[in-house]
């Protein structure tokens, strides 16, 4: 595997198709695990975290490392204020992969229903703009003529059959997509959010999510 660090500025750092290890530092930074199983991990800065196919780790709140065998946020690099209180992107892309998302408001973003099922922890359901995170689907999402697409909100009669949020029976919210919202299909789960009550839809779908 490789283990690629980024310095103080802004960096680009591209794992390849080995198993990688990318750490962002501070700065600015666009991480991209390509193929592979890969550890992508922020410590400060707005930065962008794809992990490309296979099953990936995105961590966008390096203090997460701690409890983790040996390793802690000051041995990985020396940092000692690791959580991040800037707005960061993910995309774990291909694979199922597992998100930490950290101080500031982070968006997930799913480009595709093919991305597997993503476990995100540290998901904050308070509003983006007191700090709360975001989960895009706007790319996977097709409603023409559906008001919810236009600024209605989850009272609207279609927008159930599109999205829709499950307890797992341990305390976590699936989140599921149907594309064509007929009801057909069987929905496409994109993520499980850890700790998440799933009872409240309505405040989630209107705090937490971008839909077009």
């Amino acid at each position: 595997p490789d283990f690629i660090y980024g310095d103080d500025d802004g960096n680009t750092l591209s794992g390849g198709g080995n198993n990688d290890f990318l750490f962002g530092a501070n700065g600015n930074d666009t991480l991209y695990g390509d193929s592979g199983a890969d550890l992508l991990v922020d410590v400060k800065g707005a930065d962008a975290l794809y992990g490309g196919s296979g099953d990936d780790v995105l961590i966008a709140d390096a203090s997460v490392l701690q409890g983790f065998g040996s390793l802690t946020p000051t041995e990985v690099d020396s940092h000692t204020d690791v959580n991040s209180p800037l707005g960061d992107l993910l995309d774990g892309g291909a694979g199922n992969d597992v998100l930490f998302v950290g101080g500031g408001s982070d968006t997930i973003r799913y480009a595709s229903l093919s991305d597997g099922t993503d476990t995100v922890a540290g998901f904050d359901t308070a509003a983006a703009a007191s700090g709360g995170d975001v989960i895009d689907i706007s790319a996977v999402l097709d409603l023409p003529g559906n008001t919810w697409a236009d600024g209605g909100s989850f009272s609207d009669a279609t927008a159930g059959a599109y999205l829709t949020f499950a307890n797992d029976g341990h305390g976590n919210t699936v989140v599921a997509v149907d594309i064509d919202g007929v009801g057909a299909g069987t929905p496409v789960t994109l993520a499980i959010l850890q700790g998440v009550d799933p009872t409240d839809a309505l405040s989630l779908l209107d705090d937490n999510f971008t839909l077009g």
